[in-house]
């Protein structure tokens, strides 16, 4: 049958660029806050803020990203977050 096939290329390839996106801002700003600093070195605290900070900010790039690409899946995953935020 017909998959669509064009069509998941495509969103394949968009979320692959969101991914690279991702990446770029992620590494750089690890090697920004850690400046030198070895992670073992760091406290438990300072190392869960350090993930915390690093793991929203990597959310916030993939997402937006893919929604600039017009990638039709993210619309769908934050209309699902919305729903599930006003429940609670």
């Amino acid at each position: 049958g017909n998959l669509h096939g064009h069509k998941l290329l495509s969103t394949l390839l968009r979320l692959g660029v969101a991914c690279v996106v991702m990446t770029a801002v992620v590494l750089g700003g690890q090697s920004y806050i850690m400046q030198g600093a070895s992670w073992f070195e760091m406290n438990l605290f300072l190392q869960a803020i350090t993930l915390l900070v690093t793991i929203g900010v990597a959310a916030i790039v993939y997402f937006g990203t893919a929604r600039l690409l017009r990638v039709e899946e993210t619309d769908e995953f934050v209309s699902m977050l919305k729903r599930r935020v006003k429940r609670t």
